[in-house]
């Protein structure tokens, strides 16, 4: 009977850590989903995915992959596109 709760609270934990982990990535759900089947198993998976959130490459801020535009600094997230660069004040 111990070995069963053991194993119970270690897989309860793991599904507590993964949807951590996977909200942080903007993986909701499926993080949920992942851990609650695999268990510790899911929790690595999950840490070792990009998820679906990027870095700005201006202002280096957490956004969305898919974003066209980043929604703190207002640029373009194509690397073609130059901006001038503002003088010194």
């Amino acid at each position: 009977m111990e070995l069963e709760q053991l194993i119970g609270v270690i897989w309860a934990v793991s599904i507590i850590i993964g949807v951590i982990i996977g909200a942080k990535k903007g993986m909701g759900c499926l993080s949920l989903i992942g851990c609650l089947i695999l268990g510790p198993i899911g929790v690595i998976i999950v840490t070792i995915t990009d998820g679906y959130k990027a870095s700005c490459i201006h202002c280096k801020k957490t956004i969305s992959r898919k974003a066209v535009v980043c929604p703190y600094c207002q640029k373009s997230q194509d690397p073609s596109v130059v901006y001038e660069e503002e003088p010194p004040y």
